[in-house]
């Protein structure tokens, strides 16, 4: 049992590199072409950027500059940065308790889809975690939610990248699954 878990981590780190290294271009939902991520956008004080499409709303989240809300449809994603290399392990469990709503809408239970598959790319470490999450109340109009987190910490900084996707649409929408993906892929870091 425990090759078997290494070598699905081993596939879910590969798959998650991969994401991280692919042109978001090359991804396609069901044989079309996703929506072009045809907007820039610069995270903070960091030469980093990500895009999303054209009618995605991207703003600065509360007072700080440095996490970004993109909304688009009825996925997110958050970006957060610190400009210092936190602990990986001690970051990603910081960004996975990254919510839609306040603590207290959230019901205690989280399903995990996989957990801590980690990886490195160009000096940084990487980890990822997927997980299912129930809101107490709709949260733009759905309890149930799924939620990435993807962690990178190297060369001076940390980052978090958070998408969220309402759990019915992500079961049921290539198109949402595949945009997200590739919002979440076009993270570009110095």
């Amino acid at each position: 049992m425990r090759s078997n878990r290494n070598g699905i981590r081993s596939v879910l780190a590969g798959t998650l590199l991969a994401l991280l290294t692919a042109s978001p271009a090359v991804l396609r939902a069901g044989g079309k072409a996703l929506p072009a991520l045809s907007r820039q956008h610069r995270i903070a004080s960091s030469p980093a950027t990500f895009n999303t499409p054209s009618d995605w709303v991207v703003s600065v989240a509360g007072t700080n500059p440095e996490v970004v809300d993109a909304i688009g449809g009825r996925v997110a994603v958050r970006i957060l940065r610190w400009d210092s290399e936190l602990g990986l392990d001690a970051l990603h469990v910081m960004c996975m308790v990254e919510r839609l709503a306040e603590p207290m809408a959230l019901e205690p239970s989280i399903r995990y889809e996989y957990e801590f598959v980690g990886g490195e790319q160009r000096e940084r470490r990487i980890l990822d975690t997927a997980f299912a999450v129930r809101y107490t109340a709709p949260v733009m109009g759905f309890v149930e939610w799924r939620q990435r987190v993807v962690t990178l910490v190297g060369k001076g900084e940390g980052f978090c990248v958070v998408a969220f996707c309402p759990l019915p649409l992500w079961k049921q929408s290539r198109e949402a699954r595949d945009t997200l993906k590739a919002v979440v892929a076009s993270v570009s870091l110095p």
